[in-house]
């Protein structure tokens, strides 16, 4: 196996020669969702707009969403569609829930629990992001 020469980092130690060490701002618009009121049903009732919770956070490729919101809730609240290749991560939640990641598959809102990384793909591949993520959650 070929030896690949290392740079030192003031970052994170040593990196691939070649290589460009990048703050997350650089290579992602960082923003989080929205949760509409559970007590307005109009909301939330016969939903057709993906609504991402942590619990739909699988560390993988999200397809679908266990809730969907109403054109209703999408329009009255500051809720936004993020685009296909979004990586998300959970913020707070549950028990194993911090740090769960998935990348949408899907043209999805989120709640509030979540953060989206809206990756600029100029410069870094949304699942070389995701899985750096999945690698570094016990530093957390």
């Amino acid at each position: 196996m070929q030896e690949i020469e290392k740079k030192k980092s003031e970052m994170r130690g040593e990196v691939p020669e070649g290589w460009k060490l990048l703050k997350l701002k650089d290579i992602a618009k960082v923003t989080s969702g929205t949760t509409p009121l559970r007590s307005n049903s109009e909301y939330h009732k016969n939903g057709s707009i993906y609504w991402v919770k942590t619990t739909d956070l699988n560390n993988s490729k999200i397809f679908e969403t266990e809730e969907k919101i109403t054109e209703k809730a999408f329009k009255e609240t500051s809720l936004r569609k993020y685009p296909i290749g979004t990586v998300l991560v959970a913020m707070y939640g549950g028990f194993n829930q911090i740090g769960r990641t998935g990348i949408l598959q899907i043209e999805a809102t989120i709640n509030q629990a979540l953060s989206a990384l809206t990756v600029d793909i100029e410069k870094v591949d949304p699942v070389f992001l995701i899985n750096w993520l999945n690698g570094k959650v016990g530093d957390w």
